[in-house]
């Protein structure tokens, strides 16, 4: 009770599914109601929950540490997310998952993904945010404190830490991640520790979240031991599709070379993407409306499985 009037029991609750009235709430008044079963019920055979959890917005704090321990700033995060959920009327509270892209062409291309890989979530209610390498994290606490499963969607985006710290290709000795959520939710910067981690070791949050971003891969027409390694959704994509391109299927914006030679492609398709003259969204659109029969990247069919997996058991783990 905001007035102080803590004895008092609510005789009658009005709610909405409206994400418009939502938005005219305070974000500190706000109550959300999750389903549950009741003490006792079996949740194998339990399909209609009578019972409610609620949680009160004003006793959410902020305050995830990240792997290596420090405190994100709660003012500043909180006042973040207010901004964030006023100006989009965020359906985040409705929804049975969430997914937070890097930026707009996987928010493009997701649903036709999740057809592709996981189309068990389109019988679900999933909300997609686009919030960037930089801000992942800060949605996290408040999905972990809802109960709301998460997949993050970023990108590797690796670095010389000798040459100033310049974009460069994955596979440099020594190549660092400069995007602050692998650092927050992992710990880890260099790019070779992070390729390494396995399935299990990106479950985050108690099994509530699943980070997915960029690994080695092999590459059609080449051998399976040499692997190519994108620093972004466009370059992985490209590395998964290269005959989609080599045939044209797909414009790249740039030409391949003609004799299919590793290290000729593997530059190729990094310094296209890289390009200031690469346009994402026209690579999206492009990709979205092909008739070609290209693949999903393995981090993102990874991450989408795991999250389509997760919501299939979330009454079981609801009852625990």
């Amino acid at each position: 009770s905001d007035a102080g009037e803590d004895h008092m029991v609510p005789q009658l609750g009005i709610t909405t599914h409206s994400s418009h009235i939502l938005d005219t709430v305070e974000f500190r008044k706000v109550r959300y109601f999750r389903r549950c079963i009741l003490n006792g019920e079996d949740p194998t055979t339990t399909t209609t929950f009578n019972a409610s959890k609620v949680f009160s917005l004003r006793d959410f704090r902020p305050q995830k540490p990240s792997a290596a321990g420090e405190i994100e700033d709660e003012k500043e995060t909180l006042d973040f997310l207010k901004r964030y959920l006023k100006l989009t009327h965020c359906d985040l509270f409705f929804a049975d998952a969430a997914i937070l892209v890097e930026g707009i062409v996987e928010k493009l291309l997701l649903p036709m993904m999740i057809d592709k890989t996981a189309p068990g979530l389109r019988r679900n209610y999933i909300t997609v945010l686009e919030v960037g390498g930089a801000y992942a994290n800060r949605f996290a606490s408040l999905l972990e404190f809802l109960g709301i499963p998460y997949l993050v969607i970023t990108d590797l985006d690796s670095v010389d830490p000798t040459n100033n710290r310049k974009v460069c290709r994955a596979d440099v000795n020594g190549a660092v991640t400069s995007n602050p959520s692998l650092k927050f939710f992992l710990n880890k910067s260099e790019v070779s520790e992070l390729a390494n981690l396995e399935a299990d070791e990106l479950i985050l949050a108690d099994a509530n979240g699943f980070i997915a971003f960029q690994k080695p891969t092999s590459v059609s027409g080449h051998n399976p031991e040499s692997l190519m390694h994108g620093r972004t959704f466009e370059e992985t994509f490209a590395y998964q599709n290269m005959q989609i391109f080599r045939d044209n299927e797909i414009d790249l914006g740039s030409e391949l070379p003609d004799d299919q030679d590793f290290e000729k492609e593997y530059t190729a398709v990094f310094e296209a993407i890289k390009s200031s003259s690469f346009k994402k969204v026209e690579f999206a659109l492009n990709v979205a409306s092909s008739t070609a029969d290209w693949v999903t990247p393995q981090y993102i069919s990874d991450g989408l499985r795991w999250l389509e997996e997760k919501i299939c058991t979330k009454a079981q783990e609801k009852a625990t």
